[in-house]
Formats: C-alpha cells, structure tokens, sequence
C-alpha cells in the first residue's frame, strides 16, 4: 500500500525580478564578507596570548570559512533561485510574475541574465554546483511549485477556474435557471435529442471538470450559425477557465512547435483544415498520440523538448469534412442538430442569462456531482448515425467493392479469383478508383477482409458465404442509414437497381462491362497497327 505524499507548496515572489537589486544583494554579501574578515583580523590582534609575529602571520592567513562565505553567498542566491529553477539538461525556467507564467530559459540565457550581471566566473563560482533540480509536470491539482517526497516539481499547469465552488442543491433557482439552459441547449444542438448521445456526452464532461484524459476527440462537423462554438466558448470563459484551455490553430499538429498545448486540458480547434493524403498521416498519428498518452513531449521554438505529463483533450468545430479516417473508437462524431441555426433570440439569451462566474461555477458543481462509475468514452458513446456515415465513406476501395457488389445485394462470393478480380477492377474504373495489382488485390482480401483463394477441382477460387461477408460488414461497421434506405429502394423496384455509390446510376454488370471494354481496346490496338 503506498503511503500518501506529502506536498509542501513553494510560495512565488509578487514583485518582479530586478537586476539592480540582484546587484545590491551581491554588494551586499562581499560587503558582509570583508565585515566579517576584518572582524577576524581584529580579534587575533587583541588577542594577548599571541605575540607580535604570531600575530602578524595569524592575520595574514586568515579567511572566512566555507559555511561563512556559503552565508553570505546565499543573500543573493536564495533571490536568484526564487525566479530561476533549474531543470535537467541543464536548463531553467524563469517564473515571469507580471505574466504568472514559467518562461523556458537556456543555460546561456541564464548566465547572461543573472550570472554576467554581477562578475565574470560568477556561474562557476556560485551557481555551478545547484542540487535542487525541478521536475516538469502538468497536475491540476497540484501547486504551481512544490516539493513532494524530497522531490522539487514545477507545475505547467495552473489549474481550474473555480478551485471553490458549493454543492450543486445551495445555489438560487435562477442559477440553476441558467445551468438547466445550458445542458437544453447542449442536448438539443451537440447531441441532437438524442438521450443515449445525452447521457454519453455529459458524463464526457464531467470527467473533463474533474481533470481526467478522456482519450477521446469530439469531432463536432455542422453548418455554420448553429452553436458549436457557443457551448465551447462557455466551457472554456465560465466553467474551466481559460488557464488550462486552448483555442488552437494547426502550427501545433503540422509543425514540431507544440508547446502551447503544456499544461492544458482542454483545445478546441476551430475550422480545421481538409488535409492531403499525406498531411493527414502525419497530423492524424500526432493526434492519436496526444489523446491517448500519459505523457508527451512538448517542443518550443528553438528549443529542447520537455516531457512532461499529457492531459490533453480535443475537441474539433468545423464546417466542412476535416478527417481522413474517422473509423475507431477514438473520434466521437457527435450528431449536430441545425434546429437553431438563424434563432438569434434563443442564442442572445443564451448568452445574456448564463455567460457568467455564477452559472458557470454552478455548471461546475453539476458536473461535478455526476456519477462516472465504470463511465468509459471510447466505449460508452453510442455509435451515431454521423460516425457510420463517416466510416462508409472512407472505406477502402476493396471494402466498397465487397459492400456494393455482395453485401448490399445479399449475395456470397463464387468465382474464379481472375474473373473476381476482373470484376473488382470494372467497378474501381466505373468509381474513379485506381485499382490494385492482383497481387496487392489478393493480400489486401487476406490481410483486411480475411478472406483466401481456395483450389476447388483444381481451379483458384474465392467461396464466401454471404453470412461471412455480413459478418465482416457488421463487425466493420460498412453499413449506414442511407446504405439500408437504398436497400429498401431496391427492394421495390427490381428492374432499376440503385447503387449507394453511384447515386441513381443503373447497377452494371462489371465482369461483362469489362470484357467489351477489352474486347474494344483490341480492336482500337488492330486499327493502329493498320
């Protein structure tokens, strides 16, 4: 059983560091040095016993021992270390008292700022030799420096807007008026009525009020005018505070420059940009680290990274399709409701009645007292009608082809694996797509779909039931509401059949479609040579 730490809280200085001051100060001490040696001197030459050439020789050797000096030395020391800590490698963070922020210093810029400032060798002959180094952490609940089990810590973070609030049933009926419309408005807009997606996402909340990594990303996609940065705005001005939340641009994602993010729990990234291929790989694999890992490295400009713990939690407001691949636990498409788009009377009042400390700390308080109990985000958030929508339709090539040509027709796969293949490329030419090699093709079924050529009767063939394929399409989540409309669609009418791709165009025969496309290229290749 571990034994509870002990944190004892290194108080800040409120006044501004000062150079004259650090310079009065060292005055000061060799002021006190010479003091104190000539008080020396001068109790050996009253001292009777000695004789005069004893005497002489005794003052001529004297000198201040090491803890006198290390007394003296500390009057401008002890000023020193109270804005500069020192980190490993060797660097400092200077703590910036008008800003009230710690500010990343090198070890150059240390020795230029204070060392230099008071005689040369100064930083080998009074700062050198420091044995309290800092850790960086990022702890909400902690303070901004502190000492824990004989351990020195400088906290990033700065912790919650509200560090007292009352129990929710204290507050007047007219605040809870004000939080009541809030969670209305959330429900209606975030989380379009729907009560499980409700339930989900205001418990999602209350682990963000009690500091917790969600490992989650809320992708919240709509119209513009309709209130997704509202509920941000007011979570971010009211209810956490903005010392530990962050309105975010894309330098952090695209660049190696993420220290803006240290020390926070909750960015909100407005308006993302629609990604390349490649672009996106590389944002989407820093996203999925800053999510989900304890802890993180945090790199300013021109500067080494610092480790340090990650509580991080994004949350993405767009209008247009930011991501590549939205498939996984990770992302949460929240289902946005349009209902009050162009309602500027609901939204003023919104603003009027519950923009403020009052209801924002009461919202606080709620949140607070919800019950998390076993409440896990990747799993516990229902899959909305916008997440099925977005992994249908970033699937793979191959994994539309199997959707569109067998699952949504019910049918199982029976074919020789060239004519199968043939088949896969006819729909990848009809669809824009550009189609694998065979090769490819067939390691892709393996490895994704889990499906391999059989030699039946000494002919390679594919043989999948369609259960199988239904199976794999359920487990995938392949399939969407529209997917099922279109279903229905073709239910009605077997003369005209609908592909959910195509959008209204007429199902082809692919095999057939690609034997006369052949069989033209031929005779184009006959004319040529003609």
């Amino acid at each position: 059983m571990n034994s509870p730490k002990n944190t004892l809280e290194i108080s800040l200085p409120k006044k501004p560091f000062s150079v004259v001051k650090l310079q009065n100060l060292f005055e000061e001490c060799q002021s006190n040095k010479s003091k104190l040696l000539e008080n020396k001197k001068s109790d050996i030459r009253n001292d009777s016993k000695l004789s005069a050439s004893a005497k002489l020789l005794a003052v001529a050797e004297a000198k201040l021992s090491d803890s006198e000096n290390k007394d003296c030395e500390n009057l401008f020391i002890n000023y020193v270390y109270k804005y500069y800590f020192e980190v490993e490698k060797a660097d400092y963070f200077f703590y910036d008292v008008v800003k009230e922020e710690l500010v990343h210093r090198t070890q150059k810029d240390f020795i230029n700022e204070v060392a230099n400032k008071i005689s040369k060798g100064a930083f080998e002959k009074y700062f050198m030799k420091n044995s309290k180094i800092y850790k960086i952490t990022s702890k909400l609940d902690k303070p901004r420096v502190y000492e824990e089990d004989k351990q020195y810590f400088l906290n990033e973070c700065r912790g919650f807007l509200h560090k007292k609030y009352k129990l929710y049933a204290e507050y007047s009926d007219d605040i809870k008026e004000g939080v009541d419309m809030m969670l209305d408005m959330i429900k209606q807009i975030s989380c379009n009525n729907q009560n499980d997606v409700y339930d989900a996402y205001v418990k999602y909340l209350a682990q963000l009020c009690r500091g917790m990594k969600t490992e989650v990303i809320i992708y919240k996609k709509g119209e513009q005018g309709i209130g997704k940065s509202t509920e941000t705005d007011f979570l971010i001005n009211y209810v956490l505070g903005k010392d530990i939340c962050l309105l975010s641009g894309t330098e952090p994602l695209t660049s190696n420059f993420n220290k803006c993010f240290l020390g926070k729990l909750f960015v909100v990234f407005e308006e993302l940009p629609t990604f390349g291929p490649r672009e996106w790989e590389a944002v989407s694999s820093k996203l999925k680290t800053l999510t989900t890992e304890k802890t993180a490295q945090f790199r300013g400009l021109f500067k080494d990274p610092i480790e340090a713990e990650n509580i991080l939690n994004f949350v993405i407001n767009t209008n247009v399709e930011s991501l590549k691949n939205s498939d996984g636990r990770r992302i949460i498409i929240l289902p946005l409701s349009s209902c009050r788009k162009g309602d500027y009377e609901y939204m003023n009042n919104i603003r009027s009645k519950c923009f403020n400390l009052e209801v924002g700390e009461a919202f606080y308080s709620y949140m607070m007292s919800i019950d998390i109990t076993n409440y896990y985000a990747q799993k516990c958030f229902p899959d909305t009608e916008n997440k099925l929508l977005a992994i249908a339709n970033q699937l793979d090539p191959v994994e539309k082809f199997i959707k569109v040509n067998y699952v949504l027709k019910k049918r199982g796969i029976q074919d020789k694996t060239s004519d199968f293949y043939n088949e896969y490329k006819g729909f990848c030419t009809l669809s824009n797509f550009k189609p694998l090699t065979n090769t490819m093709f067939y390691a892709k079924l393996k490895n994704f779909c889990n499906i391999e050529k059989k030699k039946i009767e000494g002919i390679h063939k594919f043989k999948v039931p369609y259960e199988t394929l239904k199976a794999l399409s359920d487990k995938n989540k392949w399939i969407c509401e529209f997917d099922d409309e279109d279903e229905d669609e073709q239910d009605d009418d077997d003369d005209e059949v609908v592909s959910p791709l195509d959008s209204g165009i007429k199902t082809i025969d692919y095999k057939k479609r690609c034997q006369e496309l052949e069989k033209e290229l031929t005779e184009l290749k006959l004319k040529l040579n003609l």
